[in-house]
């Protein structure tokens, strides 16, 4: 449903707020600005979440107009229960979805599973995952080497993501086909293409390929998904009701947009590996 479609389902008073918050994001920062343009050009919500999603805005007002970091905890509080409103993007069936995460970050989520999991069998400090991690390029997990094998089983009991996991994929939508290529980009076109602009320039990011379970959906990402630091990264697809998923807008206009879906959190369950490293 297009913004002002949403808008006008709300009462007086809330209409009012509502572009009170719009008119004071457009007359402040970049990131409020940018914002403000992605409220404005949102079109993917399902129909019936729109307005509600707009409302709970409007309602919070005051604290959307305040500095930051009220601004920040406002719009995340409210955004989180429409995180996964986007209308349901392409069948997902026999697709092979790519997933980028810094590779230090991913380190800390598999260093608790490693530490929540003692019957893994794997004592490696932080440092030393990062640097295991690193040897997992290429590497296959049907015959893994000894050392290995508890990295592989940690990978699956792993999240691959907080909130709504921002996912790419192949289009021309074809089936079994993993979204990186080979050999892999360098951590600069990762972090580009698939605007990462929040991440930290110079580092390495794990690429990892999996399947959606078939009790997941993956949805049209919206102006809620990405939370409030990510705003300036986020551009609303106007084609999101016909395409069916969101695009990326690339840091370096040198690098391509690709095609981008949300989903809930999962666990590496349906990791297909080799996974993939790209360096800085």
């Amino acid at each position: 449903m297009p913004f002002g479609d949403a808008r006008s389902q709300l009462d007086s008073v809330r209409k009012q707020h509502l572009d009170g918050v719009l008119l004071a994001w457009e007359g402040s920062d970049s990131l409020r600005k940018q914002a403000a343009a992605n409220l404005l050009g949102e079109a993917a919500f399902e129909n019936s979440e729109h307005a509600s999603y707009l409302a709970s805005l409007a309602d919070e007002h005051a604290e959307l107009r305040a500095p930051h970091p009220r601004v920040l905890q406002a719009f995340e509080r409210q955004g989180k229960p429409f995180l996964l409103a986007g209308a349901k993007s392409i069948p997902t069936g026999g697709m092979l979805f790519g997933r980028a995460i810094l590779l230090r970050k991913f380190a800390r989520y598999l260093s608790n599973t490693f530490a929540d999991h003692p019957e893994l069998n794997c004592v490696d400090e932080y440092d030393q995952v990062i640097a295991t991690l690193r040897t997992l390029d290429g590497n296959d997990a049907t015959f893994p080497k000894a050392h290995l094998r508890c990295y592989f089983a940690g990978i699956r009991l792993t999240s691959l993501g907080r909130g709504a996991v921002f996912a790419t994929f192949v289009t021309p939508i074809r089936l079994n086909e993993s979204p990186w290529e080979r050999p892999v980009a360098d951590a600069h076109a990762i972090r580009s293409a698939i605007a990462l602009g929040e991440d930290p320039l110079g580092e390495d990011y794990l690429l990892f390929t999996y399947n959606l379970p078939p009790n997941r959906f993956a949805r049209v990402p919206t102006s809620a998904s990405p939370g409030w630091s990510y705003q300036r990264w986020y551009r609303p697809n106007p084609n999101a009701q016909v395409e069916l998923h969101g695009w990326t807008s690339p840091i370096d206009p040198g690098h391509s947009r690709r095609p981008e879906v949300v989903h809930e959190e999962l666990l590496g369950a349906t990791v297909v590996f080799p996974l993939s490293v790209a360096l800085a």
